[in-house]
């Protein structure tokens, strides 16, 4: 009987294992907060899209900071594609950046010269084998 009882608490037991290990994980981005300021919100939109939509994150972004956000937040398809990024900051600023290339697996990171519409916004994104394509964005006050 304790044999038995062993055996089946054994498969149970590994049955639990593997069907953790098959999970995949979703296709995703992550975001970095290059910025002296913390981030409220993340936006992304498809570049045709007049809306913004809801943002991507549900807790702020510290500076340094990193998230990562799953495609389906954003895409119905999960798909690579060209799309307009924004995030509010605590400083009530919008930092803008248009015709951004993202894909899975991709790393963006937002800097800036400083926090006035004068200064400027870069955003790098390295893809998957490493290469940085860099952006220019705004920076202008949130109404």
């Amino acid at each position: 009987m304790m044999k038995k009882l062993f055996s089946l608490l054994l498969t149970l037991s590994l049955i639990l294992v593997l069907a953790g290990c098959s999970s995949e994980k979703k296709p995703g981005i992550t975001f970095v907060n290059g910025l002296d300021q913390t981030w409220d919100n993340l936006y992304i939109s498809i570049e045709t899209d007049e809306e913004w939509g809801d943002s991507v994150i549900s807790a702020v972004v510290n500076p340094g900071g990193k998230v990562r956000v799953d495609m389906d937040k954003f895409t119905e398809n999960n798909a690579a594609g060209v799309y307009d990024i924004g995030v509010i900051c605590h400083n009530n600023m919008n930092y803008d950046v248009y015709a951004v290339t993202l894909a899975d697996g991709y790393e963006v990171k937002f800097t800036s010269t400083g926090n006035t519409e004068n200064d400027t916004l870069t955003v790098s994104v390295t893809d998957t084998e490493g290469k940085v394509t860099t952006y220019q964005g705004y920076i202008y006050a949130n109404e």
